[in-house]
């Protein structure tokens, strides 16, 4: 996962292209890489001041993994699982800080 940081100055004008911009941070996730249509996927995204006032900001990035019933992949069928990762955002700065992984929520029960 790659967070990015932009103004509204970057954006006033057109669309800013992904490969064009730098993340200010990242978080690993195990997917299923190359599976096209079967990796992690953002959920929800909330950013909020670190405190009352404060300039500096942190984000919630919420993320799910997909339903896998139509191939084989390396977790059963009937588990999902969806967690949030917690990265700071200092004002005036062009990198966030990667907190960690605030909660992890197994979707779907288990099945044997």
């Amino acid at each position: 996962m790659r967070l990015f940081k932009v103004s509204a100055a970057q954006v006033a004008a057109n669309p800013l292209a992904e490969p064009g911009l730098t993340p200010c941070g990242t978080f690993d996730l195990p997917d299923n890489q190359g599976l096209i249509g079967n990796r992690s996927v953002v959920a929800g995204l909330g950013v909020s001041p670190s405190s009352s006032g404060s300039r500096d900001g942190t984000v919630l990035v919420s993320v799910a993994t997909p339903d896998l019933t139509d191939i084989g992949g390396a977790r059963a069928n009937n588990l999902s699982v969806r967690g949030t990762i917690a990265f700071s955002s200092p004002a005036d700065s062009a990198s966030c800080t990667r907190l960690g992984i605030i909660n992890l929520e197994r979707m779907d029960q288990l099945t044997f």
